[in-house]
């Protein structure tokens, strides 16, 4: 698995919030379920909603998430690319 910054994924979550836009017209607090790619230098890629809630949350969402920054996962102490799932949740 992929390694976060730090290990609660608290960085992540500061992050995806302080980079949200909440979209104008929604109303409701969801949350949107984005699939990813982390290459192997930590970096996302190939980021798409797996559940989303509006075309503009949806957009959002994936914007946010390639902004997180990853240590690069391993597998059998060999650097790879792992596919995660991250939620963003848009609160009022």
């Amino acid at each position: 698995m992929p390694e976060l910054f730090d290990e609660d994924g608290l960085e992540m979550k500061v992050s995806i919030k302080k980079h949200l836009l909440y979209p104008r017209f929604a109303c409701l607090e969801r949350t949107v379920f984005v699939s990813c790619v982390v290459d192997l230098e930590g970096d996302v890629k190939d980021a798409e909603v797996k559940r989303g809630i509006s075309k503009q949350a949806d957009l959002e969402a994936i914007k946010v998430v390639r902004l997180v920054k990853f240590g690069p996962g391993k597998r059998i102490g060999e650097i790879v690319e792992m596919q995660i799932a991250i939620q963003v949740k848009f609160s009022l």
